[in-house]
């Protein structure tokens, strides 16, 4: 929000005359609390298709950014609980970009301001998979020496090993898959029915078989943490889960999204009983760790930052800035040996053990 405020002043002190109209995702999300808290004249709240369609303009920047953000295609069929696709992009429909604008668009950022790493940033690239198979096969055929990059993940269910080998040679050094939990009650308390473990392991034993190596950064997971309700133990689960067969785990801390279901569900404990404001709905702060403290009155903050750091030790040894000590007697400690000792006695093997 501050960022927004600050360009409306800075538009009304520049031309003082005009009009200041203000749209995008805060607008959109939270179109009240953006009348209450910017000076703007107008708040448009929703989606110009039109301008969804148009490239970024990158020579807005003094010197250009070595990056830039791709979108083949808007929305998403799914409702997860935390998610606001739905409401950035007008409904569950999914509508996809040309492959010649995406072409034109990568071919003009590489040739005048020599961008060669592009980011995929998407609702669910996959959905319309032919859609981006052509996308990956005419970036191929243009032979442009391009570094491609999806941080957002694919969906696990729509990965094969042909889609991955052609993803590499298209560019792609590294992919993210979305694992989040290996609860899958908590995947259908998420209204995440598409995920499960076993998607999960199906696209990563065809992305090893497509040549990207486990144990490395080629590979990498999302765990989601910080949600109302779950417990540490479950969390710790799924890193050592997906610690164990990829190697590298990217922790997640929750944020609640004004518009989603969470949010609208636990808005009074959030805004009311704890008296956040939206712009302080930041995982980093922990907004749900005083709730979660009603069930679990031993949780403390610590906690998650344990389990944060225990993520990133295992990601193959990433640098922090402290330790987990998995010896000692905090909550995170704890979890971490009674899963271990769960895992123990446990008869079942892994397929990649």
């Amino acid at each position: 929000m501050g960022e927004h405020a600050d360009v409306v002043a800075l538009a009304k002190r520049l031309f003082p005359q005009a009009t200041v109209l203000v749209g995008g995702i805060y607008p959109t999300l939270a179109p009240e609390h953006a009348l209450e808290h910017l000076e703007a004249d107008l708040i448009f709240k929703g989606e110009l298709r039109e301008a969804s369609q148009l490239p970024t303009d990158l020579t807005l920047y003094t010197t250009p950014p070595s990056y830039a953000i791709l979108a083949t295609s808007r929305g998403c069929p799914w409702d997860c609980v935390y998610c606001a696709a739905r409401t950035l992009n007008g409904g569950a429909k999914v509508r996809t970009r040309t492959t010649e604008d995406i072409l034109e668009e990568i071919r003009d950022k590489f040739t005048r301001l020599g961008i060669r790493r592009f980011g995929f940033y998407e609702d669910n690239a996959l959905i319309h998979r032919e859609h981006f198979i052509e996308v990956m096969e005419e970036i191929i055929a243009s032979g442009l020496p391009l570094n491609l990059y999806a941080p957002e993940g694919f969906e696990t269910r729509l990965l094969d090993e042909d889609l991955l080998r052609l993803m590499k040679r298209a560019g792609f050094e590294k992919v993210h898959l979305p694992l989040e939990t290996v609860r899958s009650d908590v995947n259908r308390q998420w209204n995440r029915r598409h995920a499960s473990t076993e998607s999960f392991e199906r696209a990563l034993e065809a992305a090893i078989r497509a040549g990207f190596k486990p144990r490395t950064q080629e590979i990498n997971a999302f765990v989601l943490f910080g949600l109302p309700d779950e417990r540490l133990e479950d969390v710790v689960d799924s890193t050592l889960y997906a610690h164990h067969l990829v190697g590298s785990v990217i922790p997640m801390l929750f944020s609640p999204v004004p518009s989603t279901q969470v949010f609208r569900k636990y808005s009074g404990y959030l805004l009311e009983s704890m008296g956040w404001d939206l712009q302080d709905l930041n995982g980093k702060f922990l907004p749900f760790l005083e709730y979660n403290r009603r069930s679990n009155p031993e949780l403390r903050a610590s906690d998650y930052l344990e389990l944060e750091g225990l993520m990133s030790i295992l990601n193959n040894g990433k640098v922090l800035s402290r330790a987990v000590d998995l010896c000692d007697d905090t909550m995170i400690s704890r979890a971490f040996q009674a899963t271990l000792r769960a895992k123990r006695t446990s008869s079942a093997a892994s397929p990649f053990a």
